[in-house]
């Protein structure tokens, strides 16, 4: 296997957590730390000196470490691997593999040190061999290579169970030599195995291979650095598809003045998981997106410590404002309705001062002079010692909403007034009996305002309360109605000042497109004075046949 810092050149710690570079030019006392080291130890920025980097060691490590370190620097090894525990700011304990080539000059002075640390805290197999090894070291002598290094054995387990696939690749003989990790992930066995390079190109999935074919071309031109970073599906003999991360360095040799591609050295990884991931969070924000458009929804985020703001497809559609514009709380409020404006900004500074949330219905006039309704809401979600860092929210246009509201309330209007101009009397019931609405005949016929009667029960009305009997023949009324039966009859309801007035009374159901009954129309005529006449023509023809006999 070559030398690890070759391979460990051509990764991204990004897509390797738990792993990080270093440089160290002892000479100069400079050190250069990849952005994976930093956020191994926990730190904003590289150690400035050897003092500052033992000060991240576990104390009761240091004593070993500092041996060691010296050791490698007197010594005439040109590697070196070792474990042991670091201390974060946050006190938390890590665990770590350190790897490194040493360069040293003709008279053996090191010139430079190449390495890579490794978090094995969460691999228990490792930690607690490395907690042994290090107690077996700290009583050693400093100079003691062969106790100083511990076995290279944790760190090979550490590379199998990270899935980091390591291969030499010999451009001479076509052929590629995978370790353990390598030959499973391409579907050669549990065992290193040598394979052609065809063996593995057969792999690449059909989609794939004009591309890498590409790629691969590019990196075996010397002028072009000699290295590949990419990204591509293989396809198993079982059939089973898998993504793999890809980087390699080539070296080339020079023969008859020509410099040809010699041996490389690749890394693999498989990120099939992080793949599928993406597709699932793509597919998830695509139909975000499409249910955000289709609910007429926009969305924003604005950062109040950087003073950055980020507007959703969905929103700059809605403002009809062309996507790519910089957005800003500013440009937002230049379309609101001069009117709304005042109170809309109000609302989102209260709610950033007070560190809360806000909500307001407001008008927008959009560049071609058309006039929306909106509602805007949003929310503090970041803050710090009281003072809020972040705050994001959606708009979405109520427009069609506002406008059947308008329309019904007119329609309201509209029915209120024909019948109010209808001479009798007229309502409106729910099927469960529940007046909605009334006419002004017959809130003047009982002497009562709408307040009085709408809402409740139409036998819990003044109308029918004089007579316990009435009470019960308008609950029936309603219950038949309900069912679908049309009722009619003579009653008598209480009238102002005490008065009684009779009525023929009639209740219909209204059905829907299904026949099924959705309201009540209760109806009525006065007819007190033709049921007193006929009263008296009663009396009179009574009268006048006692007269006759």
């Amino acid at each position: 296997m070559p030398a690890l810092t070759h391979i460990l050149q051509s990764l991204t710690e990004d897509d390797y957590p738990g792993i990080g570079r270093y440089v160290w030019r002892p000479e100069g006392g400079r050190r250069e730390w990849s952005q994976g080291l930093i956020r191994l130890y926990g730190r904003i920025e590289a150690p400035r000196c050897e003092a500052e980097f033992m000060a991240c060691v576990h104390p009761d490590d240091r004593l070993r470490v500092e041996g060691e370190t010296e050791a490698f620097l007197t010594g005439d090894a040109n590697s070196y691997t070792r474990s042991f525990r670091i201390v974060r700011p946050d006190r938390s304990v890590r665990y770590v593999i350190d790897r490194a080539r040493i360069e040293r000059d003709a008279q053996g002075c090191v010139t430079g040190i190449f390495g890579l640390n490794m978090d094995v805290t969460d691999l228990p197999e490792m930690t607690k061999s490395g907690v042994d090894a290090e107690t077996e070291i700290v009583g050693g002598r400093a100079d003691d290579m062969s106790r100083v290094l511990p076995d290279r054995e944790r760190f090979d387990f550490g590379q199998r169970t990270s899935g980091l696939a390591l291969a030499d690749i010999d451009y001479q003989a076509g052929t590629v030599s995978l370790d353990a990790v390598g030959a499973q992930l391409y579907g050669f066995g549990k065992g290193p195995v040598t394979v052609s390079r065809d063996e593995i190109h057969v792999r690449f999935h059909p989609d794939d291979r004009e591309r890498l074919a590409k790629e691969i071309s590019l990196s075996l031109d010397p002028s072009d650095g000699g290295t590949l970073d990419t990204e591509h599906r293989i396809v198993l003999p079982d059939g089973t598809q898998r993504w793999l991360r890809v980087q390699k360095r080539i070296d080339f040799a020079t023969a008859d003045r020509k410099r040809r591609p010699d041996r490389g050295i690749l890394a693999a990884l498989d990120i099939t998981e992080r793949k599928e991931s993406e597709l699932r969070l793509r597919n998830s924000e695509e139909r975000l997106l499409l249910a955000q458009k289709a609910a007429g929804i926009g969305v924003w985020d604005v950062d109040l410590e950087n003073k950055q703001t980020v507007w959703s497809e969905g929103l700059y559609d809605l403002m009809q404002i062309e996507r790519g514009t910089p957005p800003s709380p500013d440009l937002f409020f230049k379309y609101v309705h001069p009117d709304d404006e005042p109170g809309l900004r109000d609302a989102f500074n209260c709610a950033i001062r007070d560190v809360s949330s806000f909500k307001s219905d407001f008008r927008v006039v959009l560049p071609d002079g058309t006039l929306r309704y909106f509602v805007g809401q949003g929310t503090v979600t970041s803050e710090h010692e009281g003072y809020a860092r972040r705050i994001v929210g959606v708009n979405y246009d109520v427009t069609d909403l506002k406008t059947a509201e308008v329309r019904l309330r007119e329609s309201e209007a509209q029915l209120r007034l024909i019948l109010d101009e209808t001479a009798g009397i007229v309502g409106i019931l729910d099927v469960d009996g529940t007046l909605r609405e009334a006419n002004r005949a017959a809130l003047e016929a009982g002497d009562i305002t709408r307040e009085d009667v709408i809402g409740m029960p139409l036998w819990d009305a003044s109308w029918w309360l004089h007579d316990p009997d009435e009470v019960a023949r308008v609950k029936d009324a309603v219950a038949r109605a309900a069912a679908g039966e049309t009722v009619r009859y003579d009653a008598q309801i209480a009238a102002g000042g005490g008065r009684l007035r009779t009525i023929d009374f009639n209740l219909s159901p209204v059905r829907n497109a299904n026949g099924e009954v959705t309201l009540l129309v209760p109806s009525a005529l006065d007819i007190t004075e033709r049921k007193q006449a006929e009263t008296r023509l009663a009396r009179i023809i009574r009268e006048g046949l006692v007269r006759i006999a």
